[in-house]
């Protein structure tokens, strides 16, 4: 058989159109969405404080369209995630504990370069840095 690779330069809805000796193969054209994990931005996130929600917002809108994961703690501490739309996001989970907490970020299953970030033990104060 033969393959077709497609690398798209542009995030957003493609159209491929597969011909043979111009007549369109069945099921052309094909419908594909590009997206960029790593056009995630994250915005300063505050320092946190057991029992209390801590939350930051996340600007997935030059990464295209797709689903955002947040795991606190390997999903061990809950979190939501609330669309604030236009690709923008509210992120927040409570720490239960003045631990080290690891926050991990995907987008479409992707872990997103750079968006690992850890929130430092303080007594029951929390700092969070960048991985």
């Amino acid at each position: 058989g033969t393959k077709i690779h497609f690398s798209p330069n542009e995030i957003g809805e493609h159209y491929i159109d597969v011909k043979i000796y111009d007549t369109r193969i069945t099921g052309s054209p094909f419908r594909s969405h590009a997206y960029n994990a790593q056009a995630i931005k994250v915005a300063p996130i505050p320092d946190g404080v057991v029992g209390q929600p801590v939350e930051f917002e996340i600007d997935g809108s030059e990464a295209g369209s797709g689903n955002l994961e947040i795991l606190v703690n390997g999903g061990h501490v809950t979190s939501f995630v609330r669309n604030l739309g236009n690709q923008r996001f509210l992120a927040s989970f409570v720490p239960h504990e003045a631990r080290v907490h690891l926050i991990d970020m995907k987008f479409n299953g992707e872990s997103c370069p750079g968006k690992t970030l850890f929130m430092r033990n303080l007594g029951n104060h929390c700092n969070f840095v960048c991985a």
